[in-house]
């Protein structure tokens, strides 16, 4: 297959499977123009949603969340990626700050709407099992924090096939040279429909030494923020991806 032809493939394929929120049509658009680095002010919504049960009124919608467990991530070097799996792994820096290597559950927080439709609204990595009392976002390497206080960047990574993901560098440099294998996004959306469910999935994609655990980013494309959540003592404890349903 010629790389034109796996283009239009995939561009068939992300028509097909990028999916907008029941009754937020409008929010999809207003999802490109919003002001990224500005975007959330009640940070403790990040804590808050990973209990499972939990109720909120968003909409004039009851909704549940769900906590559910995506898999351990392995991160052999330290260096974590956050990206769009499909479209945007290659041009994706990690993130700028290193944690220490190791393997570390991932959650993934589900709205549960009344109509039976489900979204992801955040996904976290869990380096410790204290709450998270504050948080910084996770700017990537190479970026400057002035230059983001002046608004010249954007400290989030860009979504184009309604899936997002976390992976070690390392496995980043692996799912690089495996998307270069023809039918290897066959392969991956297959993976992720073993957990389907109207309108969310996830998938572990393991590479021996390091893995990546991909997952449905909220109401679809957009563009997304991660943050570092510190607990009361300053320690580490969690990097979440917000997919701003909450």
């Amino acid at each position: 297959m010629t790389l034109t032809i796996k283009f239009i493939f995939l561009l068939n394929v992300l028509v097909l499977f990028t999916i907008t929120c029941s009754n937020q049509d409008a929010n999809m658009t207003d999802n490109f123009r919003r002001n990224m680095y500005a975007s959330r002010t009640d940070f403790t919504i990040l804590e808050k949603a990973f209990v499972d049960g939990s109720k909120l009124k968003i909409d004039n919608q009851e909704i549940t969340i769900r906590v559910l467990e995506a898999g351990i991530l392995k991160v052999p070097g330290g260096y974590i990626v956050a990206c769009d799996p499909f479209v945007m792994v290659g041009d994706t820096s990690p993130f700028a700050m290193k944690v220490v290597p190791g393997q570390y559950p991932v959650q993934i927080a589900v709205t549960s709407y009344e109509n039976g439709d489900e979204r992801i609204a955040l996904a976290r990595i869990s380096f410790s099992k204290e709450k998270a009392e504050r948080w910084e976002i996770a700017i990537f390497e190479g970026q400057d924090i002035n230059a983001l206080e002046e608004e010249e960047e954007v400290p989030a990574y860009g979504v184009d096939s309604a899936t997002g993901s976390f992976m070690d560098k390392q496995g980043a440099a692996k799912l690089n040279e495996k998307m270069l294998t023809e039918g290897y996004t066959d392969y991956l959306f297959k993976e992720l429909d073993r957990t389907y469910k109207n309108t969310r999935s996830w998938a572990v994609i393991d590479y021996g030494s390091a893995n990546i655990i991909m997952f449905s980013s909220g109401c679809g494309d957009g563009f997304y923020i991660s943050y570092w959540g510190y607990d009361s003592s300053n320690n580490l404890v969690s990097l979440t991806t917000d997919f701003e349903i909450l």
